[in-house]
This record gives C-alpha cells, sequence and structure tokens, in this order.
C-alpha cells in the first residue's frame, strides 16, 4: 500500500509537473484520483497555493 500524499509531497509532484511561482493554473481534479491525503482537498490547495506565491493565480473549475 502506497504512503499517504502529504502537503509536502504533493508540493514536489506539482514542481516536477512543471508547476511554478507566479504561474496562472486551472485545476479541475478528483481527490480519489490524487489519493489518499492527509489533511484531504485543503492540503492539496495549500500545496499548489504555496508552490504558485503571491504572483499566482489558482482557478478552480466546479
Amino acid at each position: 500500500m502506497p504512503l499517504p500524499n502529504t502537503q509536502e509531497t504533493l508540493r514536489t509532484d506539482f514542481t516536477r509537473l512543471g508547476v511554478v511561482p507566479g504561474m496562472t493554473i486551472m485545476v479541475h481534479s478528483s481527490l480519489g484520483k490524487v489519493g489518499w491525503t492527509v489533511g484531504g482537498p485543503v492540503s492539496v490547495i495549500r500545496a499548489l497555493l504555496d508552490i504558485l506565491g503571491t504572483d499566482g493565480t489558482l482557478v478552480r473549475k466546479r
């Protein structure tokens, strides 16, 4: 069984995918596809916002 995602591991994964500070990104995802995450969707959002910084924009599609 794989280890759960954490805010730190998600930051690493998103950075490897090419997310960088200052970007504008739109996210539409299923938490089930991300996998078990400590802190749930809040950790995913915080990890993305940490990378994007104050100059980046995170858009969530409903």
